[in-house]
């Protein structure tokens, strides 16, 4: 299934035409500033967007196609992104992870 859902990313679309790659396993994508994004997207002008009695029980899942602590930095950077959306929603969070790192985490990711 994850080979089809790749196959229709307009990003990794664009990878192959500029690198020629063919297994998706071996290619990182980024998004710069992801932490300062997600907390843009969750601040408006009068503060956090997402905290009223119709956001309880709202769940934020990681996506089966991203590793969420691939290495450190992503670990940092999900662990960051996770605090902003625990403070600045009344949302849920579930992430699933194969990672070895999860037990090096900056704060309770772990738990």
């Amino acid at each position: 299934m994850v080979p089809d859902l790749m196959a229709k990313n307009p990003h990794w679309r664009k990878i192959q035409g500029e690198s020629g790659a063919t297994e998706f396993e071996n290619v990182v994508i980024r998004r710069n500033g992801a932490v300062a994004a997600l907390r843009s997207a969750l601040v408006g002008r009068h503060g956090p967007r997402y905290m009223g009695d119709d956001q309880e029980g709202r769940v934020v899942y990681a996506s089966p196609l991203v590793d969420i602590a691939a290495n450190m930095e992503l670990l940092n950077e999900t662990a960051d992104m996770c605090e902003q959306i625990l403070t600045l929603t009344r949302w849920h969070i579930r992430l699933l992870s194969k990672s070895t790192f999860l037990p090096r985490s900056p704060n309770s990711l772990n738990s």
